[in-house]
């Protein structure tokens, strides 16, 4: 394989890195899906809760389907080679897509799902003894979480425990005035910190 074809292929996988949570906004965005297109997704790609057996992490089924729709406005991504994922014609023998490595990362199963996966907790900053502990954690309310400042999180000391950071980005529209975090007590909703649900 010539240096040009590892470009690609790792380019195809940093693109899958980073779609993982498109989901989110997908979600946010009340796009027009069927509850059953819902449902089969989330068998495929989101983890159940080990005590109510019920879906976790909902945004992994949606990033499914978010991907999916973008891919019909994107340039050409599947043809004879999309390597390191399977091809079209060999969709019924791999789960290793570009679709499933971006959507399972909740749920991988295959080496290039664990990729994503391994990325998306190393970006949280999550440690790998911590993996089912993350997946088996009720997902935050994105709609109402606030982005945490990057800035409070340099300064703080190092500690063993969750720092408690003390301002969130506003849920605006960029602007002069929306770039500066407000304190957020009073302003943000109440629950642990967790860097991957304050996106």
């Amino acid at each position: 394989m010539n240096p040009d074809e590892l470009l690609q292929a790792s380019s195809r996988v940093a693109l899958a890195g980073f779609l993982h949570d498109i989901g989110k906004f997908a979600e946010r965005a009340k796009l027009p899906i069927k509850q059953e297109e819902i449902d089969i997704n989330q068998q495929l790609y989101c983890p159940k809760h080990k005590d109510t057996q019920h879906y976790t992490h909902k945004h992994a089924a949606y990033t499914g389907m978010a991907v999916d729709i973008l891919e019909k406005h994107a340039p050409k991504l599947v043809g004879e080679n999309v390597y390191p994922f399977g091809s079209w014609k060999n969709r019924g023998e791999t789960d290793d897509s570009l679709i499933n490595a971006a959507a399972a990362h909740h749920k991988p199963d295959t080496f290039l799902q664990w990729i994503i996966a391994t990325a998306d907790r190393v970006a949280s900053g999550f440690e790998r003894e911590s993996f089912e502990t993350y997946n088996q954690a009720e997902e935050k309310n994105h709609y109402q979480s606030r982005q945490l400042t990057l800035f409070e999180g340099i300064h703080q000391p190092p500690k063993k425990e969750n720092t408690d950071f003390k301002y969130r980005y506003r849920l605006k529209p960029l602007s002069p005035v929306s770039i500066f975090p407000v304190l957020a007590q009073g302003y943000a909703p109440v629950y642990p910190v967790c860097l991957e649900s304050n996106v």
